[in-house]
């Protein structure tokens, strides 16, 4: 049984009015593990070689 089967027809469409106008967005739990993750230095990034990565691929860049 969920929580919610226990609501009359007259609960439930009164909760889902709220919901739908929005009532309890400010009372939202966001679980630690939905929070994203924070974004890296940009000294934490390591470089890039796009020659390397190309010549692999089989890519041929523009000569500068």
């Amino acid at each position: 049984m969920t929580e919610y089967e226990h609501l009359s027809p007259e609960e439930l469409e009164r909760l889902m009015a709220d919901l739908e106008a929005g009532v309890y967005d400010g009372q939202l739990h966001v679980p630690s593990s939905a929070e994203p993750s924070p974004l890296p230095k940009f000294s934490d990034l390591k470089p890039f070689d796009v020659l390397a990565w190309a010549k692999r691929r089989g890519i041929t860049l523009p000569e500068r």
